[in-house]
């Protein structure tokens, strides 16, 4: 029943409107079977206050002419008061006696007294009935007592049948029915189209999220909207890009990755092989193994790279702080590099700030973050020039800059080369071989710490690289 957002909202929509118009309906029906019955009550009760005022002369004159004439004024607008208003008048004496009447039944000489008691103390009355079965129809009466100087003479009685009342209060009652219901179509229509515009950009983006679960990135939400939904459908469209991006970078990274393992092992095996088959002589062995012992030097630091990835992707990195001199580090990571610096005849420059400078950090994460700064140095490095490492100290940090004088980085790269799997142009230098991930490796393991990188370039005169550490 409820297997859709759009389904569910409508029925529970249309269920409290229902309630909503059935509860309005019959309270609007009460109040205005309220209002017109005591209208109408207040309409008899104006009409028996003017027979009163006709009446009452008769109980003061003397004068048989003006008692006449009184008689056939009050005989007349009764009269007029039943053709007229439908209101049957009926004036009883003290005795209960009718004396006069117009448009009633024939009532006889006595009307029975059930409910009249009232009138006889002063008060007036209103009831629904028969008054005592001399109707036949279900009538409003208003009862009016006849009283001069604190004496009751009598009662005149006003009555008007409820069925016409009835017929009266039915009609409005199917007006205001045929209302409600044109109301009810209005409401049900704009809330048809209020939730299909909300639900479709949630349809969309279920049936978008279904196609990416695929392997599809490339859907997009048209975001019709700036609401919450607008937003979300927004968010998608981000969460797609990056995760086509990413994609991107993925099929970028085994493609490299591939070739990155695929080049070594071939080289080493042909080598291997020269020297197993003896097509190479024992002149070469040594060199030809040197050349080996690099690309399994490529291959460790591949695997590295990848073990380094998989550590900055958790949650949290974990860091095992201890205290070491900066220098030190700095040194030990410049040996790496020793052979690689002589094959392209790189001047390295390293300039300390003091002796020793002493920080508290993660020594090996510290190390791995100078080793790919300075293997990007001089990877993009050209023959015979110039690589420096140098630290200087400022309020309690050491600053530690890694400086080359290779082509630079334009500003386009320089917002992504901290990317992960990101490779800038191969124009840099003709050393391209990596995976992409030096950088990125740098930046997680700094971030880790607290610290942040700098990237400082000029196209054709190098790049340099800045990152600090607080001194114990």
């Amino acid at each position: 029943m409820f297997k859709s957002i759009f389904r569910k909202h409508f029925i529970i929509y249309i269920s409290a409107l229902a309630v909503s118009f059935a509860l309005l309906g019959a309270a609007m029906t009460t109040l205005f079977n309220r209002y017109f019955i005591s209208q109408k009550a207040k309409t008899l009760t104006l009409q028996g206050q003017k027979i009163l005022s006709i009446l009452m002369p008769l109980y003061y004159s003397q004068n048989n002419l003006f008692r006449k004439a009184q008689q056939n004024l009050l005989l007349n607008e009764m009269s007029n008061f039943n053709y007229y208003m439908d209101t049957t008048c009926i004036i009883i004496n003290d005795s209960q006696e009718v004396i006069a009447s117009a448009g009633a039944p024939d009532l006889g000489t006595l009307l029975p007294t059930e409910g009249l008691e009232p009138l006889f103390e002063g008060s007036a009355i209103t009831k629904q009935g028969t008054l005592g079965n001399i109707f036949s129809v279900q009538m409003l009466t208003v009862g009016l007592p006849i009283e001069i100087n604190g004496k009751v003479y009598g009662a005149a009685l006003m009555s008007t049948p409820m069925p016409k009342l009835e017929q009266t209060m039915l009609d409005i009652f199917i007006i205001m029915l045929i209302c409600l219901a044109l109301c009810a179509l209005f409401t049900v229509g704009f809330i048809f189209f209020f939730l299909r515009s909300f639900s479709r950009p949630l349809r969309e983006m279920n049936e978008a999220a279904r196609v990416i679960a695929g392997g599809d990135f490339e859907k997009r939400i048209d975001p019709c909207s700036k609401d919450e939904v607008g937003q979300l459908a927004e968010s998608f469209n981000n969460m797609a890009e990056s995760l086509n991006k990413q994609e991107e970078l993925r099929r970028a990274f085994i493609s490299n990755i591939s070739h990155d393992l695929r080049s070594p092992l071939t080289s080493a095996r042909g080598f291997l092989q020269a020297i197993e088959d003896g097509t190479a002589s024992e002149e070469k062995h040594g060199y030809y193994l040197r050349i080996v012992m690099d690309e399994l030097d490529r291959l460790a630091k591949l695997a590295d790279d990848i073990l380094d990835l998989n550590s900055i992707q958790a949650p949290e990195l974990k860091l095992e702080v201890s205290e070491f001199d900066l220098n030190g580090l700095v040194r030990k990571a410049a040996r790496m590099f020793e052979k690689r610096i002589v094959d392209k005849k790189i001047n390295l420059r390293l300039k300390f700030a003091d002796d020793k400078n002493i920080v508290k950090a993660d020594y090996d994460k510290i190390l791995r973050v100078v080793y790919n700064l300075l293997d990007n140095a001089v990877k993009f490095s050209p023959p015979e020039s110039e690589v420096s490492v140098e630290t200087t100290v400022r309020e309690k940090k050491v600053i530690v800059s890694v400086k080359d004088k290779g082509s630079g980085i334009d500003a386009e790269n320089q917002k992504r080369v901290f990317e992960r799997f990101f490779k800038a142009d191969a124009s840099r230098g003709e050393d391209v071989k990596g995976t992409g991930l030096g950088l990125a490796i740098v930046r997680a393991f700094l971030k880790a710490h607290g610290e942040t990188v700098t990237l400082v370039s000029e196209e054709g005169k190098g790049s340099e690289f800045l990152f600090g550490l607080t001194l114990v």
